[in-house]
Order: C-alpha cells, then sequence, then structure tokens
C-alpha cells in the first residue's frame, strides 16, 4: 500500500472503532508496521479490518496482516498450476510464481483442473459417481450420495463450518481441525452439492475429457 492508502485504512479503521484513539500519527506509525507487507492492497486490508472489528472493538495493524493472510491463503485453496506446452523448467517455476501472485492477489481465479492433474474433491466425487453410472445427486438425495462415498469421516460435507465432501473442519479461524464436528459425525443435514454440480457444469468438453480421462472412465 501507497502512504495514502495507509492513511485511508487508518481513516476506515477508526470508522469501525470510534473508541479507538487514532491521530495524525497513526498513519506514519501504521506506514512503518505495513512496509512489510508491500504487496497487500487497500482492499483486502479493509475486508481484514472488518473482520477483526466484526469481534472485538479495537483493531491492531498486525491483526490486520494476519487477516489479510488469511484471505490470500483461502483464494490459494483449489490453486492448480497452468502450464505452457514446452514450457523449461526454469520458465515453469517463474510462471508458476507469477500465477500463484495473481491468484492471491485476487486478480484471477484459481485454475479448476489441468490434464494430468487430480481434480478437486468435490469433482472427484461428482465424476466417479458419473463412472459408476449414478445421477449427480439432487439435493435431497444428499444423505444418500454421502453413503454411497464410504464411511470415512470425510463423507459427508460439514454443517457446521460447510467443509467439501473429503476437506477436514475448520475452526471459525480458518484452522484445521484434528476431528470432525459433531453435527457432521452424526450425519447432520448435508451442505449444499449443488457446488460439484455448478462446477462441472463449468468445463470445458476438453476439462471434463481431462478429468475422466485421469479417472480412467470413458466420457
Amino acid at each position: 500500500m501507497t502512504p495514502a492508502e495507509v492513511v485511508m485504512l487508518a481513516a476506515y479503521v477508526h470508522a469501525l472503532c470510534p473508541a479507538q484513539k487514532i491521530d495524525e500519527y497513526t498513519p506514519d506509525a501504521w506506514c512503518d508496521v505495513f512496509a512489510a507487507v508491500p504487496h497487500f492492497s487497500l482492499a483486502d486490508c479493509r475486508e481484514g479490518a472488518a473482520r477483526v472489528a466484526a469481534r472485538q472493538p479495537f483493531i491492531a495493524p498486525a491483526e490486520i496482516i494476519e487477516e489479510v493472510r488469511k484471505i490470500r491463503e483461502q483464494r490459494l485453496d483449489d490453486f492448480q498450476y497452468e502450464p505452457m506446452p514446452g514450457e523449461t523448467g526454469a520458465e515453469s517455476i517463474a510462471r508458476r510464481r507469477e500465477q500463484v501472485a495473481q491468484c492471491a492477489d485476487g486478480l484471477r481465479p484459481p485454475v479448476l483442473a489441468v490434464a494430468g492433474a487430480r481434480p478437486r474433491p468435490e469433482l472427484q466425487s461428482a465424476l466417479e459417481s458419473m463412472a459408476e453410472g449414478l445421477a449427480v445427486p439432487k439435493d435431497g438425495d444428499q444423505a444418500d450420495a454421502a453413503e454411497r462415498r464410504g464411511p470415512g469421516k470425510y463423507a459427508r460435507p460439514c454443517p457446521k463450518c460447510d467443509a467439501l465432501v473429503g476437506r477436514p473442519c475448520r475452526t471459525p479461524h480458518g484452522k484445521i481441525r484434528l476431528s470432525v464436528h459433531a453435527e457432521r459425525k452424526n450425519g447432520g443435514e448435508a451442505a449444499p452439492v449443488r457446488q460439484a454440480r455448478t462446477a462441472l457444469s463449468a468445463l470445458t468438453p476438453e476439462q471434463r475429457a481431462a478429468l475422466l480421462a485421469e479417472l480412467e472412465v470413458q466420457p
């Protein structure tokens, strides 16, 4: 962020937390703190500040930085590298770094899937169902679909934290839980499977063929 953007962020924090002391020297001090993360955008820092303000009355710059790091990590959850045919090792490293940076900055969506890469768990589950001659389940059939996927603790989506099939549960702060939520363990109402259907419908014929080939089934 530029010094002018830090001034705007300080004003935004004061609006979120009127009791917090913000004076003419605050932006100068904050510039020194945010100099360690010059690639952070004002928009992301505002979002991070709003998240902190939702749970406490005062906001420290370090807390904003921590929230922005979580935001950037969330954007990379589904990232898969999109290679170029014939690229060298050095070109691959440089291109991957560029894609990761752009995805973390929110400038490009994560690559859904590429040939030779493992599809995301929710897509793989849907494709395996297709391979078995099963239609992707409607919302009312989610419980039966979960039973078909097996007895594993991640066989059902989690209604508590919205973790997808095959993904671990997370705490309210985004940390991975070692155990699943009780609602998931007890077979609570499953989170929507429509996410898988939506993702599948967004695939091009080439991407769908690549995913099916990865699962060794015929389109």
